[in-house]
């Protein structure tokens, strides 16, 4: 039997923003997690990069297959101060900037 430990959602948000890391969840809250960590603040040069999956679960590996292409274009146009979200739901994708 494995055990997995659960790490808060803050310092995966953290972790992310410090290593330059794309962050994929279904978590609702991260958009909040950030803003309360100022992650997402040019002053502070850290950027937490998301993709946010509001489509339902069995259907998310072929939605984010669907959005690859353009997940690399708009890494593409990440810059030091700016953060890279999109947000994948069931039959549309969004960037925010």
């Amino acid at each position: 039997m494995q055990h997995y430990t659960r790490t808060a959602d803050p310092i995966i948000a953290a972790v992310c923003s410090h290593s330059g890391q794309v962050l994929v969840s279904f978590d609702k809250d991260f958009r909040a997690i950030a803003k309360r960590l100022e992650i997402t603040q040019g002053t502070y040069r850290q950027v937490l990069h998301r993709i946010h999956m509001r489509c339902p679960e069995p259907n998310s590996a072929t939605r984010l297959a669907e959005a690859i292409a353009l997940i690399e274009n708009e890494w593409l146009l990440v810059t030091p101060t700016t953060p890279m979200v999109i947000e994948v739901r069931d039959k549309s994708i969004a960037t925010l900037r």
